[in-house]
């Protein structure tokens, strides 16, 4: 909407005895907006201007009806429109006033019922958050002799991987000799890199780039003291200026070979071992013998490191998922993972079920001919065993079920159930173990506590009453989940956009999808209310605004209120829509329609019928510029004239569509 500029204002009101009624009527409405603003006690016919401009039509009527025949009847027609001007512009701020109330409330309702829908998830990622805190990172209870024993045990069964120590040994002697790595600068690789295209500066071409960027000779000097030599291999190579990567990857090699053949040679405590999903590290192999390593076709492991390896891709064939909810058990001294199908949580006689079915299934197997007899399994035990979340006790408390030969096990299952590389599946490498480790650790020129971690030390503390304890965690685990109003099972990324109703719980999604939609219709309502009064206004106003400063403030304040709401919301969907989440998020966009334009039409034009049908002199015309009526103004606005307008409404009640 546009507004009179003050001359335009002056000029009409240096000629007020010879105002068109439109003229007269945008004249009103200025002096009507400007009264608003001047908090005056008066009322709006005893504003002064307006006073002066009634004054001036009196004097122009008067003198008309004092003509002769029909000489004046074009001046009262003028004046009934003016009248009928300054009546819709009383009807429509009237009119407006209840709307707007209606709409705020129609705003604040469904916006506060985004709002705590949105609050109630936030409840469940702060919930989430906490419960992974308290079950990941907090110690555990065991009982006091456990936790000796465990801690001795894992000492001999940890298996340490050798070649990540030995480059860990590599970096502890460069740190001691007090060298810094060169690296390419990230200014540098921001600079370079592309929306499609993240550069590292772990390329050659890219340490090349930059060293072309600054000057050879800067680099050189600055770095590498004149050494070409040495800044060739870095360019090359990249790492420390006086120790680069390839020397870094010599001495790697070197340790690691060391410690292969110290196993090897029975002078250091330690094996082959295998990379199994859902276990903790790696798996030391059975039946490795040291005088013939490379015999690897008779290396087992434990049957239940198999039996994990397999157990959540078997639940998925079966259309059972792991979600990311945890739980306390006062039998287990591991926090255990639960699972659902489309029935809802797997609680304990459903786990005991599958796990059933499943050791049953296993044992048909090409590779489980070694498994103990069903009948000696507790399946209750097995079931919470698998269901356990991978910890550095689980090789203590493991059932014994027999064994798996690793490679009949690769044969059959493939590649899957390995960690690591392909071309390294079902391949045996070597470890240590820590204790085996401690003993050498002068040797290697490092502490006993640089060459691993007891992480049941670190995981886990002794107490009188460990049972106790895992059920006051499992009550405290149940009451936080009590908050969750979704369950979001992320546990691996899946290869399509997530199904939202599945993955927020239709008990959440549905009542969100609702108020979504009925608050895009709040926004429909506005756009709506907006283009009725901008019609009037375009129509007889010249674009001045019809509605009050209070009412424009009003309407102001409702839409600043649903853009709040509509950006919180636009937020959450686009967390949901990341490629972390990859929930398909589609459903839950807000739609917005735009106006209804023809009630729009139809308003404006019943409010100009309004007006126009209660002129109280019913003997003289009314009429606006150049003899143009009311109605026909309507009808332009419409397409009705009264007589349909006066139809249409009687379907309606005022106010609804």
């Amino acid at each position: 909407m546009t507004r009179l500029s003050n001359a335009s204002k002056k000029k009409l009101e240096a000629s007020l005895e010879s105002l068109t009624a439109r003229q007269a009527g945008r004249l009103y409405l200025i002096y009507a907006n400007e009264w608003h603003l001047s908090n005056n006690t008066d009322t709006v016919n005893e504003y002064p201007p307006v006073a002066e401009l009634k004054s001036a039509w009196d004097k122009r009527v008067k003198a008309a009806k004092s003509k002769k025949g029909e000489e004046g009847i074009p001046t009262i027609a003028a004046y009934n429109a003016f009248l009928t001007l300054t009546g819709i512009i009383r009807e429509a701020n009237r009119i407006a006033d209840s709307d707007l109330w209606r709409i705020y409330t129609l705003a604040l309702g469904t916006g506060s019922r985004i709002n705590t829908l949105l609050l109630q998830d936030s409840y469940s990622d702060i919930t989430r958050s906490i419960i992974a805190q308290f079950t990941e990172d907090a110690p555990r209870p065991l009982s006091w002799e456990d936790y000796d024993k465990a801690a001795e045990w894992y000492e001999g069964y940890s298996p340490e991987d050798l070649e990540e120590l030995s480059h860990e040994l590599t970096g502890e002697y460069t740190r001691r000799q007090g060298y810094e790595p060169l690296e390419v600068p990230r200014e540098f690789l921001k600079k370079i890199s592309t929306p499609e295209v993240e550069y590292g500066g772990e390329d050659e071409d890219i340490r090349r780039k930059w060293v072309e960027s600054e000057g050879e000779d800067v680099i050189l000097t600055k770095y590498f003291a004149g050494d070409q030599d040495r800044f060739e291999s870095w360019k090359k190579h990249g790492g420390h200026p006086e120790f680069n990567g390839r020397e870094w990857d010599t001495m790697a090699d070197e340790i690691n070979d060391r410690l292969v053949k110290k196993i090897t040679a029975g002078e250091l405590e330690g094996g082959v071992c295998f990379g199994l999903e859902n276990q903790w590290g790696f798996t030391p192999a059975l039946g490795w013998d040291r005088q013939d390593p490379d015999n690897v076709g008779r290396l087992c492991v434990p049957a239940w490191n198999a039996l994990r390896a397999i157990w959540i891709s078997w639940l998925y064939d079966k259309g059972i998922f792991r979600g990311d909810e945890k739980r306390v058990d006062k039998d287990s001294p591991d926090i255990l993972g639960t699972f659902y199908d489309v029935d809802g949580t797997l609680h304990n006689d459903r786990i005991i079920e599958r796990a059933k079915e499943f050791y049953l299934e296993c044992q048909k197997k090409p590779w489980g001919g070694d498994l103990i007899d069903a009948d000696k399994v507790n399946f209750a035990e097995l079931g919470r065993f698998l269901c356990a979340e991978d910890s550095p006790l689980l090789g203590y408390y493991a059932p014994d079920l027999g064994t798996v030969n690793v490679g009949e096990f690769h044969e059959a299952e493939g590649n899957d159930p390995f960690m690591g590389p392909s071309d390294k599946a079902g391949e045996a490498w070597y470890y240590a173990t820590l204790r085996g480790l401690r003993k050498i650790s002068d040797e290697l020129g490092a502490t006993p506590g640089m060459v691993g971690k007891n992480f049941v030390r670190e995981f886990y503390y002794p107490t009188d009453d460990p049972k106790g304890k895992r059920e006051t965690i499992s009550n405290l685990l149940y009451r936080m989940g009590q908050l969750r109003t979704s369950h979001r099972p992320f546990s691996f990324k899946e290869k399509n956009k997530r199904d939202i109703s599945f993955f927020l719980g239709r008990e959440f999604y549905t009542p969100l999808e609702i108020a979504i939609r009925e608050f895009g219709e709040v926004f429909d309502d506005i756009d709506t209310f907006k283009l009725t009064y901008a019609l009037l206004s375009q129509e007889f106003f010249d674009g001045i605004p019809i509605l009050s400063p209070l009412l424009q403030d009003r309407l102001k304040g409702v839409e600043e209120a649903l853009k709040v709401t509509e950006d919180i919301l636009n937020q959450w969907i686009e967390l949901l829509s990341h490629d972390f989440w990859n929930v398909d998020t589609s459903s839950l966009h807000l739609v917005k329609n735009g106006p209804d334009e023809k009630w729009s039409r139809l308003m404006a034009a019943g409010i100009i019928y309004h007006e126009d049908d209660t002129v109280d002199d019913s003997k003289f015309s009314t009429w606006l510029d150049d003899r143009e009526t009311f109605e026909s103004v309507a009808k332009k606005i419409c397409g009705l004239d009264y007589a349909g307008i006066k139809k249409e409404f009687g379907k309606h009640v005022r106010g609804t569509k």
